[in-house]
């Protein structure tokens, strides 16, 4: 697992494509702008597309270094990441 001992890795996984992708969007616009405007430098925040799969997305930012998983949107997404995040 890749790691990045200059920022703390988040997952933040929303669908960012098919019906729910608007949701996703903002969401993701959300975090990073709440982000920036904290000023902290030492917090990655990475986007996962849950619509073409959660369990996926999640086994990908796992695979990325990602040390918190916030999300995912839906509730049947979240039962399928819940093992894998734990």
């Amino acid at each position: 697992i890749p790691t990045d001992t200059q920022r703390h890795r988040v997952a933040l996984l929303v669908p960012l494509s098919g019906p729910n992708a608007g949701v996703g969007q903002s969401l993701a616009n959300a975090t990073q702008m709440a982000l920036l405007d904290s000023k902290n430098e030492r917090i990655r925040i990475t986007s996962y597309d849950t619509a073409t799969g959660a369990t996926l997305a999640a086994q990908k930012a796992l695979a990325d270094g990602n040390q918190l998983i916030l999300g995912p949107l839906l509730a049947d997404d979240v039962r399928a990441v819940a093992p894998i995040a734990h």
